[in-house]
């Protein structure tokens, strides 16, 4: 927050679904200035329009969550459209579907570069900012109940939620004195 109270937010995955519900939320809380990113560039940047219409400065950025330069670009470009990030929420998920029985190696890479990788280099990189510019940041990573057994359907997804598990926790740890909070 800036000194009148504001948060920076950013939030992947938020051309639809929880990532736009929680960009909502943060609007309807206060939060004035936005950064909503999601690989369907022209949706989420209807919806930034849309908010933008209720007084809230939101920015539109495309990412691709299994590549760490488009990651990388996303939080570079949130940062520069917000002046800082305080918050961060992923929401950003691939929920292809795959069975321990007929998943590829194609298929699993589709599944756990985004959820996985993209998230642990968002998460690096929005926490970088913060430490360069001395500021706090919460960040919350979705994860599901899945990782607690999931559908069989699910199999790289639930190892994708299950690895974020363990990346949560790890990050809160080593990041808490840097006063980043993550959950």
């Amino acid at each position: 927050m800036d000194s009148h109270g504001s948060t920076h937010a950013l939030v992947t995955g938020s051309a639809q679904g929880l990532g736009l519900a929680i960009a909502e939320e943060l609007a309807a809380r206060g939060c004035v200035r936005l950064a909503l990113a999601d690989r369907d560039l022209d949706r989420v940047a209807g919806e930034a329009r849309r908010l933008s219409r209720n007084g809230v400065d939101a920015t539109p950025l495309h990412v691709e969550m299994g590549d760490t330069a488009s990651v990388a670009a996303m939080v570079d470009g949130a940062a520069r459209a917000m002046g800082r990030i305080d918050a961060f929420a992923n929401a950003a998920a691939n929920t292809d579907r795959g069975s321990i029985l007929d998943t590829t190696p194609e298929q699993w890479d589709a599944i756990l570069d985004p959820n996985l990788k993209g998230a642990f280099f968002a998460l690096q990189g929005v926490s970088r900012h913060a430490i360069d510019a001395g500021h706090p940041l919460s960040a919350v990573m979705i994860l599901s109940i899945t990782v607690h057994g999931g559908l069989p359907p699910l199999a790289p997804y639930v190892a994708s939620k299950a690895g974020l598990a363990g990346v949560v926790k790890n990050a809160a740890h080593a990041l808490r004195g840097h006063r980043i909070r993550v959950n």
